[in-house]
């Protein structure tokens, strides 16, 4: 008889699929806008991710989900004129109505669901999103995880290219208040992300301006760099648990993910790919820590664009978005056996032979 040695027992048991995920109620809203950057595409990118089938898939796993429809605003391509001459800003007023709208569509929706997932859209979804969210909880409660290869805090002011998908956390956290113009069309947008209560992971292009507020705001952020040293999960492990969502507690999660925190032999059709990512794998494993602590109450997935690259190149970028979708809803790389399930037995036919 073979015996397994303590270790093997250790890495066997380890072996064992987690528990399976709780089931849950989970609204799904499309954002079909991408004037938050130049590129046209992304406002394609939730009819992209449906069309791979992972809402069924999604169900399959034993949640209950509700696609909600797709949310757009079209014909609002006007600029905002700033007193400020420094001031670099495109389409302000499209994304602040948009957002506005979206905000709305996003707090009413938690209200319904446990869970609710936002498919994007470029970037500057996250402004409604993240403030939608932060409506229906008190102010120090609201906790994001934002995996993205972008730090996306820049301001009017900071900004090179003047695009939104670049500057929704700094309209969203307490603190950048004084850095900002004041816009008509985003007045609505007060801050509801305390800076203790954000953590980036997967961050490798960030602007000099942009790593001065991080480091003045103290905003904790996982560069590539942490991730290479330390390892996905343990960094993982550390965001949540600085964040403070773990088991038990009463912080609410929303996790902002960009398709361009992989790198771009894993999601090639995206509109700001940087190289040196997260490799499927990795982005897979991130959520499915999220998924382990049980604490989302809601999620971006953005900047899927299929008019960039190829077609194979859109599909393939499409179907690592259902990728990390199924691994935030508990979707087990190793198999999922259905509940209560057990291998079929074949009948006990009576013998054919006559008795002699």
């Amino acid at each position: 008889m073979i015996r397994c040695s303590g270790l093997l027992g250790v890495c066997l048991r380890r072996s064992q699929p987690p528990p399976a995920a709780r089931s849950v109620s989970i609204g799904v809203i499309g954002a079909a806008f991408d004037k938050g950057q130049t590129r046209c595409g992304a406002s394609l990118g939730p009819a992209a991710i449906r069309d791979t089938g992972v809402l069924d898939e999604i169900r399959a796993l034993g949640h209950s989900v509700r696609d909600l429809g797709d949310l757009s605003l079209p014909g609002v391509d006007s600029e905002y004129t700033a007193a400020d001459d420094r001031a670099k800003m495109r389409n302000v007023t499209s994304v602040g109505r948009f957002n506005q709208q979206l905000s709305d569509r996003v707090s009413s929706a938690l209200a319904k669901h446990d869970v609710v997932v936002t498919l994007g859209g470029d970037h500057s979804i996250a402004m409604g999103t993240v403030h939608g969210h932060g409506r229906t909880v008190r102010h120090d409660k609201l906790a994001v995880l934002w995996v993205d290869a972008h730090a996306d805090i820049n301001t009017p002011l900071t900004s090179g290219s003047g695009n939104f998908h670049g500057k929704p956390v700094s309209f969203l956290l307490r603190g950048m208040e004084a850095f900002h113009l004041d816009l008509p069309d985003l007045r609505w947008c007060r801050p509801v992300l305390l800076p203790s209560k954000l953590v980036y992971i997967g961050l490798r292009d960030v602007d000099p301006m942009e790593r001065v507020a991080i480091q003045e705001l103290g905003v904790r952020a996982y560069a590539m760099r942490e991730l290479d040293r330390l390892g996905v999960d343990k960094v993982v492990e550390m965001a949540l648990d600085q964040l403070g969502v773990g088991v038990g507690a009463d912080s609410s999660l929303h996790v902002s993910f960009d398709i361009d925190a992989l790198d771009p032999s894993e999601a090639p059709s995206t509109g700001t790919p940087v190289r040196g990512g997260l490799s499927l794998r990795e982005g897979q494993m991130v959520m499915e820590e999220v998924c382990k602590w049980g604490t989302l109450r809601s999620m971006d997935l953005v900047e899927v664009n299929p008019q960039l690259g190829s077609s194979q190149q859109a599909l393939y970028t499409a179907d690592a978005a259902r990728h990390l979708l199924l691994s935030t809803f508990g979707r087990y790389r190793g198999g999922n056996a259905p509940e209560g399930s057990q291998l079929p037995r074949p009948e006990i036919l009576p013998d054919p032979r006559p008795n002699r």
